[in-house]
């Protein structure tokens, strides 16, 4: 079963000591020098990659079969899908063990760029478990500085949470539909003269083309 986010929870009070305690060492000079050898040490695991593959390869495949069977109308999150939400919420605990074991987040030496990719998209999906988003985008965010992973990932994960919470977005990656189903706009923008310029030093291209795209996509479902 999924550990419940609730604050006043048992375990939502836990986790969430956990990630402050965990981002405390993370933020600490002699902390991350001892998650930077822990890293160090690790190895390519590929029945890792595997495993985190055929996870993510799981949530896609289920929300294609609920879209398919319209079970999801297309302006819907997957996540809205009890089936969906009850496979994402047990991926989001393997990923809290994962992050519990190697006190780092899996990247590219450990479990390939394919492995690296598929945890954060099941990061992604967790919206249920923002403790968890959180916690994953402190370890992202060292992945990155190291080069274990590619920094659009961590752009688009702040900008998922800053969304969660209620927050503008500082990439303009996470698009919501209007309210008639019509298309998509962004979710507000922090200070959007300088988007395109925060976009292309994270490896993003012009906002306005992935806008463009997105909207051609979600009209021609």
């Amino acid at each position: 079963m999924a550990a419940s986010t609730n604050p006043s929870s048992p375990w939502g009070q836990s986790r969430e000591l956990l990630r402050a305690f965990d981002r405390g060492v993370l933020m600490v000079g002699h902390g991350r020098r001892f998650h930077e050898a822990r890293r160090a040490r690790a190895t390519f695991d590929p029945a890792l990659r595997a495993e985190l593959v055929a996870m993510a390869a799981a949530e896609a495949d289920l929300d294609a079969q609920l879209r398919a069977t319209g079970a999801l109308h297309t302006s819907q999150a997957a996540i809205d899908h009890p089936e969906y939400a009850a496979l994402s919420a047990r991926h989001a605990e393997r990923i809290w063990d994962l992050l519990d074991d190697l006190e780092h987040w899996p990247g590219e030496p450990i479990v390939g760029a394919a492995g690296c990719d598929a945890a954060w998209r099941i990061v992604m999906h967790a919206q249920r478990d923002l403790d968890l988003q959180h916690r994953a985008c402190d370890h992202l965010e060292l992945a990155v500085d190291w080069g274990d992973a590619p920094p659009d990932r961590l752009a688009l994960l702040e900008d998922r949470i800053a969304m969660s919470e209620g927050r503008p977005q500082r990439y303009g990656t996470q698009l919501i539909p209007r309210a008639d189903g019509s298309t998509l706009d962004p979710w507000p923008i922090e200070e959007p003269a300088e988007l395109d310029q925060r976009r292309a030093r994270v490896g993003l291209g012009p906002f306005a083309a992935q806008l463009a795209k997105a909207r051609a996509r979600f009209t021609s479902r």
